[in-house]
């Protein structure tokens, strides 16, 4: 038979993944985004602007940084530091 504190151990289990996947939803989320926008300006002609060329620069520096960010977030979560 399983009592309220089981109830309340396994929530607390279920809390600590949270923060884990965000750290992993996001920058999947992040690349994906980055990548519609690389596309977008790619294959629209009236989009290929100095400006906007700039924005695809940011989006691929974005893209390469949002995986490693992610993973030294995730391992700094599961340290509990």
């Amino acid at each position: 038979m399983m009592s309220y504190d089981d109830d309340d151990d396994d929530a607390d289990d279920v809390m600590q993944y949270w923060p884990l996947l965000l750290l992993v939803v996001f920058p999947v989320l992040t690349v994906f985004g980055n990548v519609l926008v690389c596309l977008s300006v790619y294959r629209e002609r009236s989009l290929q602007t100095v400006t906007n060329y700039f924005i695809v620069s940011l989006a691929i520096a974005s893209s390469l940084i949002s995986p490693v960010s992610s993973h030294l977030s995730t391992r700094q979560v599961r340290r509990g530091d």
